[in-house]
């Protein structure tokens, strides 16, 4: 498996993450203060998981349902916003994929 990453210019933190099957894209906008996990139809729950752990390790935890509901794009992709935890803002220690 491969993860794609883009890195922000100004950051050591990448603009996003992509799962080795492209269906799961973790998006961090440092600028707007935003971020999300978008899920395409036909991810895998254990994939999600990873996601959600480097999500976690970059100091973000998804908003649950009663905070903000997932949003359902055009395509049938589930966003799920995600927002700021202590903790965490180091790659060290995320998985590496080959």
């Amino acid at each position: 498996m491969n993860l794609g990453t883009s890195t922000h210019a100004q950051r050591s933190i990448p603009e996003y993450f992509t799962s080795h099957d492209g269906l799961i894209t973790l998006r961090i906008d440092t600028e707007a203060f935003d971020a999300c996990i978008d899920a395409r139809p036909g991810y895998k729950s254990t994939v999600m998981a990873v996601m959600i752990r480097i999500a976690e390790r970059l100091g973000l935890e998804p908003l649950d349902e009663d905070e903000c509901e997932p949003e359902i794009l055009e395509d049938g992709t589930i966003r799920i916003y995600c927002a700021l935890i202590n903790g965490g803002t180091s790659l060290e220690g995320l998985p590496v994929w080959s």
